[in-house]
């Protein structure tokens, strides 16, 4: 279902996918279950493919394979250029961290959620985001803009 999805939104115009792996089945360490997920979408996208990876009440081992699953094999040929840190309270900074140390330093890691201020944004990027995602972008734009 998710790769037909992807696939939709592809040919209505879309540029990127955003996907949440199987939550369920890395929960029940059935990675297998995980990487075909992963890869059917991969399958079916263009090459921006954004993988929500996490959730907070995952395990610390869970986080980490929660990261390393989805970065698959040789990187899904590049297709899987960001992993996503997605959850009800948001991106923390250890948790940004561990994406950038499972991931390497070539994948982009997204923290998205809880980040209102240029303080905040700041220590994502300087933990390993490569992006942010964030409902206050204009007031944190406005602030980095005052600062320099």
């Amino acid at each position: 279902m998710k790769a037909y999805e992807a696939q939709q939104a592809i040919a209505a115009g879309a540029r990127e996918v955003d996907m949440v792996i199987n939550v369920g089945a890395l929960k029940a360490s059935d990675f297998a279950l995980v990487q075909q997920d992963v890869a059917a979408v991969v399958q079916a996208c263009a090459p921006v493919l954004h993988v929500q990876s996490h959730h907070r009440d995952m395990l610390p081992e869970q986080r980490g394979e929660g990261c390393r699953l989805p970065a698959g094999p040789e990187r899904w040929s590049g297709f899987c250029q960001d992993l996503n840190w997605v959850c009800p309270a948001g991106a923390t900074i250890d948790d940004v961290a561990l994406m950038r140390r499972v991931v390497g330093p070539t994948m982009g890691v997204k923290a998205a959620g809880g980040i209102r201020d240029l303080a905040t944004a700041r220590a994502m990027v300087q933990a390993g985001a490569t992006r942010i995602g964030a409902s206050a972008s204009v007031k944190i734009m406005a602030d980095a803009a005052i600062a320099s």
